[in-house]
């Protein structure tokens, strides 16, 4: 991504931070509020650079230090642009103690301006570029499929999962579009090996990992090795161009999704991650959206939670089932949990609330 910023844009982001500093001061007047309006209407990129000093500022309170991608926090001079000047020290430090020592002024500063320098992708390494030895990769329902890259990584492709891939002399990178995917990758230290998920970011340079997308979750489940995560931090329910970050080990995962964001870092068993590739769908208090979902990338007919009992798709599933058995899977949830399962049309199998009276 991009950092520079034109002198246009410092001067305009400058000017929204001393009007958020304006505006949010108890003794601002209702002249002060009059000429903010007009200093709006001058230029339609103000409102958005207002927007984004609110956004940084709400930032500041809400993350800490190893929150934030290390990338966002190498200053070049360029970057200590004139919002945090000498006079804005005093103002900033004691907001910003929980993410930032003196000496990290310039990387906040960076994190101001990644807010103006917005790109539609926030991890550049998963573009696919023209000169690289790039792949497409599609499974069928029920079908898995091994691929091995050209640096000798291996990944197993789960049933009906899409992926891209793309290796050249500086990165490797993979974006998984749909399913999931365990990975082997072989290591290469001159060349990071990055899976993309929605917006997650997983980042290696030799390791053993799965990730896997249902509906806007992904999630990223390590079995050996380091894998650094990030995703954008979210306010508000709104993505912002700063990055969450988590470093995973050996048996712990992470989930992220675009309301949330990265969530707390949980441990796993091992040996469990990838289980699906031995036909093994395992649970621990995954939403049951999540195994319909899964019960369709193996079932030729589709699973679906009925339209007036959206709710429950938010019921919590533990257990492992057969995935060449769905229909034994869909089965048993009817003995644990309050649904029942509706079969009238031959051409679907409807989840719906239990009739009490049933």
């Amino acid at each position: 991504m991009s950092t520079e910023i034109t002198p246009q844009v410092s001067q305009a982001l400058q000017s929204a931070h001393d009007w958020r500093l304006l505006l949010t001061d108890s003794e601002a007047t209702d002249q002060d509020r009059k000429q903010f309006q007009s200093w709006l209407a001058e230029d339609p990129s103000h409102e958005q650079a207002y927007q984004d000093a609110v956004s940084f500022w709400s930032a500041l309170g809400k993350v800490s230090a190893v929150d934030l991608d290390p990338s966002l926090l190498r200053p070049t001079t360029q970057e200590k642009w004139t919002a945090l000047k000498d006079r804005w020290s005093d103002l900033f430090l004691a907001p910003a103690a929980k993410i930032a020592a003196a000496g990290m002024l310039g990387g906040l500063a960076l994190v101001g301006a990644v807010f103006l320098a917005r790109q539609e992708s926030i991890a550049p390494s998963a573009v696919l570029t023209s000169n690289s030895d790039t792949s497409a990769h599609v499974t069928d329902i029920g079908q898995t499929r091994i691929v091995t890259l050209s640096d000798g990584s291996q990944i197993t492709l789960g049933a009906a999962s899409e992926m891209e891939a793309s290796i050249d002399s500086q990165v490797r990178t993979v974006r998984l579009i749909s399913g999931s995917a365990f990975f082997e990758v072989a290591s290469d230290p001159a060349r990071p090996f990055s899976v993309t998920a929605n917006e997650l970011e997983a980042t290696v340079l030799g390791t053993t990992f799965n990730v896997h997308i249902s509906g806007g979750t992904s999630r990223v489940a390590v079995a050996e090795g380091a894998v650094v995560v990030t995703h954008p931090f979210i306010i508000a329910e709104e993505a912002t161009s700063i990055l969450s970050r988590e470093v995973l080990s050996g048996g712990q995962q992470v989930e992220a999704d675009s309301k949330q964001g990265l969530q707390q870092v949980e441990t796993v068993d091992p040996q469990l991650i990838g289980a699906w590739r031995q036909n093994r769908l395992i649970y621990s208090g995954s939403p049951l959206t999540e195994l319909v979902a899964d019960a369709n990338r193996y079932s030729v007919v589709p699973v679906e939670i009925s339209a007036d009992a959206r709710e429950l798709g938010d019921l919590r599933i533990r257990g492992a089932f057969n995935a060449q058995d769905i229909d034994g899977m869909l089965s048993i949830l009817t003995e644990i949990h309050p649904v029942s399962l509706d079969r009238a049309d031959p051409a679907r199998v409807v989840i719906r609330l239990r009739n009490p009276k049933d």
